[in-house]
């Protein structure tokens, strides 16, 4: 459909056709369809996901709060897996733990949270409260030295000593 329309000022004439926007739009459309189309599958399986356990101590003492990473070290897809190690000792259900095979396993401090900083600090907000982090040496937060080989059967507990250097 044609329609004519008038420029008040010129009296000129111009023709739009009706409806042109859309074929711009159903290109786009189409083409997003052709991107998408690989998006959205599974992709390749990195295997099945198990519980593990264990404690970490840091020069003989349990760690108080830390954060603990497994990376599985299949090439194809990588995996992680990670839960936070209180009073030195950490839990990872089946559902979210680290892949069958080996892993490098990464111990990293924990940050304090946003709400637990502000409780601290409670009414007066320019207190700078003391927060206890642990440091944890670096050699093991880059996972250079700590692995895990994780079976699909049997107890999968894992202890790590970790020591600072003196």
């Amino acid at each position: 459909m044609r329609l004519l329309f008038r420029k008040p000022e010129t009296g000129a004439v111009r023709r739009r056709q009706r409806g042109t926007h859309v074929a711009p739009l159903a290109r786009l459309a189409g083409l997003m369809l052709l991107c998408c189309a690989g998006c959205g599958g599974r992709g390749p399986e990195a295997g099945p996901r198990v519980a593990v356990q264990g404690n970490v101590t840091l020069d003989g003492q349990p760690v108080s709060q830390a954060r603990i990473i497994f990376v599985n070290n299949n090439a194809d897809v990588i995996v992680k897996a990670t839960a936070i190690i209180e009073d030195g000792f950490y839990e990872i259900g089946g559902d979210h733990g680290p892949v069958v095979g080996e892993n490098t396993v990464h111990i990293r401090p924990e940050q304090i949270d946003l709400a637990e900083f502000e409780s601290k600090r409670g009414d007066d907000k320019t207190a700078v409260p003391k927060v206890h982090v642990v440091d944890i040496p670096t050699i093991y937060q880059r996972g250079k030295r700590l692995k895990a080989e994780v079976h699909e059967e049997g107890d999968n507990q894992f202890d790590y000593e970790l020591v600072t250097k003196k």
